[in-house]
C-alpha cells in the first residue's frame, strides 16, 4: 500500500517538477517559486471566462512591503500587446 501511495505521489508531483524545470530553463536560472523576498516580479496568468487574469507580485526589500496588482485582459483584446504593457508598467513601478 505504501508503494502505491509513493507511486501516486511521485506521479502527481512529476508534472509540477517538470513545469518548474521548464520555467527555470526559460528564465535561465533556477529559482524557488515560493521565494517572495526577492527583487523580481512574479506573474501569474489565469484563464477566466471572457478573458485572462494577470496577477503581478513584487517585494520591496527597502520598505519591506509586498505589492500585488491584478490585471484583466478581455477575450477580444490582443494578449501579447497587453502583457507587454503590463510588464513595462510593472518594471517602471519597480524603479
Amino acid at each position: 500500500m505504501n508503494r502505491l501511495r509513493r507511486w501516486i505521489k511521485n506521479w502527481l508531483t512529476k508534472d509540477d517538477y517538470e513545469q518548474s524545470a521548464i520555467k527555470s530553463t526559460i528564465v535561465g536560472a533556477k529559482y524557488d517559486v515560493d521565494d517572495v523576498n526577492s527583487d523580481g516580479i512574479k506573474f501569474t496568468v489565469t484563464p477566466a471566462n471572457g478573458g485572462i487574469l494577470i496577477s503581478a507580485h513584487s517585494y520591496n526589500n527597502q520598505k519591506g512591503e509586498h505589492n500585488n496588482n491584478l490585471y484583466v485582459i478581455h477575450q477580444n483584446d490582443d494578449v501579447a500587446e497587453n502583457i507587454t504593457k503590463i510588464i513595462t508598467l510593472e518594471l517602471l513601478k519597480k524603479q
